[in-house]
């Protein structure tokens, strides 16, 4: 996609993030469907999830992690706030995207404090812990989404993490930088060597798309990687291709 129609992000801030952003194809497939107007806010959290995700993977020690965790809260309170933005690309981008948007303030702090979960977190031991445990990061990153999308959805938090957990076990963990020496383990990875009975993700994902019902048009790019979670839960591996053909036809007949 070309990088000029990120607007309000400049062209190459927009493929700096995009670079970032190379491992997470189902996110990357979702752009096209967002408006152009709002089209480099989007890349910007996602850009920002995936930043934030991988922190623990390049930190020896939690406490490392929760100082690069700050780093994140306070350049969001530079982004809303009077002070200069550090020069920082992502920094900069969420500048440009959302300075003049205070209601995004609350949904990417929380973003911020949900991925911290990450330290010191445990391996789960079931579908439903799975999901729980990536709810604060993938969870609050597609809500964030919505919001800036104009609205919000019951259960589409819930099915952003599913789809998060589904491709974690079958996918092998977080498909994005690898861990550094002694680097913590992300939530994905957690999910991906948990032991989780057979057929119990499946059934979650059964759940969560009744939960999903009637979701606003506007809101659709949002939820459309839970598309493939069916696919993960069963174990498939998806082309490129076809994650295109599942989110257009989601687009086109408003079903998940």
């Amino acid at each position: 996609m070309e990088t000029s129609r990120f607007t309000p992000l400049p062209a190459e801030t927009a493929s700096y993030l995009l670079d970032g952003l190379s491992a997470e194809e189902d996110w990357r497939v979702v752009l096209p469907y967002v408006p152009g107007g709002r089209r480099g806010g989007a890349l910007a959290i996602l850009a920002l999830t995936e930043e934030l995700a991988n922190i623990p993977a390049r930190v020896s020690e939690p406490m490392l992690g929760a100082i690069r965790f700050q780093w994140w809260r306070e350049a969001l309170e530079e982004v809303f706030g009077p002070a200069p933005v550090r020069k920082h690309p992502l920094a900069q981008a969420l500048d440009a995207a959302f300075a003049r948007t205070p209601g995004l303030r609350a949904p990417l702090e929380a973003l911020v404090d949900g991925a911290e979960t990450a330290l010191g977190a445990e391996r789960p031991s079931s579908a439903g812990e799975a999901v729980a445990l990536l709810l604060p990061l993938y969870g609050r990153s597609s809500e964030a989404l919505a919001s800036h999308l104009g609205g919000e959805a019951e259960g589409l938090g819930r099915a952003a993490a599913l789809h998060a957990a589904c491709r974690a076990r079958q996918g092998g963990g977080h498909q994005g930088q690898a861990r550094q020496g002694r680097g913590q383990p992300r939530l994905a990875d957690l999910v991906s060597a948990a032991e989780i009975p057979d057929g119990t993700m499946l059934e979650e994902v059964r759940q969560a798309r009744q939960g999903l019902g009637g979701l606003d048009a506007a809101l659709m790019p949002a939820a459309l990687p839970f598309t493939l979670a069916p696919a993960y839960a069963r174990g498939r591996r998806l082309s490129g291709l076809a994650k295109r053909w599942r989110y257009f036809r989601a687009m086109l007949t408003g079903r998940l």
